[in-house]
């Protein structure tokens, strides 16, 4: 904000936007954008990033789909697998499709790893 101040500009909205990786309150971006030639007394407006990420809920889906949601540009999360125990302890193994997801649909902190549980296909 100094920086905009210093450059003879006026400060504008400040809207806040998601990011899979931009730390919390940290500038996203500008408009007019960054490193444009501008006149002295030109709105800026900026977005802040929230530190959060929009999850999907991806229970029922395919493995394999679900994992490309959650690891897109857009979330960013690292994705790991597992079955349930009494699964494992049944002799059973994973399937192809989710039945649960750790960390639950909805707005959620960026940069974390979510664990995605599998269907048991008994053998």
């Amino acid at each position: 904000l100094l920086a905009i101040t210093n450059a003879k500009l006026t400060l504008g909205a400040i809207t806040l936007g998601d990011s899979p990786t931009v730390p919390t309150n940290m500038v996203l971006s500008t408009e007019p954008a960054a490193n444009t030639q501008v006149t002295a007394g030109t709105v800026v407006n900026i977005v802040l990033s929230t530190g959060s990420v929009l999850v999907p809920d991806v229970v029922n889906l395919d493995k394999s789909d679900a994992t490309a949601q959650l690891t897109a540009p857009q979330i960013g999360y690292t994705v790991e697998t597992d079955i349930e125990v009494s699964c494992q302890e049944a002799g059973g193994t994973a399937g192809n499709v989710v039945i649960a997801q750790s960390i639950s649909a909805g707005t959620q902190p960026q940069m974390q790893t979510i664990v995605l549980t599998l269907e048991c296909v008994p053998n």
